[in-house]
């Protein structure tokens, strides 16, 4: 059981930095006022990142979903920072 649990943590925290990439992937390919914002997230948590961005472009943000590993930790992530507060498209 804990062997299974650890597998479940590991695969919990590889999804965080992945959707921490993707998040500051697309971050990047926009034009952000302050120039500052960017190099203080290299060192963010995912958590972070997320709250900025909601905080920023809502309610123009919207996730974009395959319900894979990523966009799972990214609903639980939103859900926690904003309740239902947040719009979900998928992707087929």
């Amino acid at each position: 059981m804990l062997k299974n649990a650890s597998s479940h943590m590991g695969l919990f925290q590889q999804a965080c930095e992945t959707t921490k990439r993707l998040v500051m992937t697309s971050l990047t390919a926009r034009t952000i006022a302050d120039s500052e914002t960017l190099p203080a997230f290299a060192q963010a948590s995912a958590e972070t990142v997320l709250h900025w961005a909601l905080e920023r472009f809502s309610p123009r943000i919207a996730l974009a979903c395959s319900f894979q590993a990523e966009e799972s930790v990214l609903i639980d992530m939103m859900h926690r920072l904003r309740g239902a507060d947040f719009r979900i498209f998928t992707l087929d």
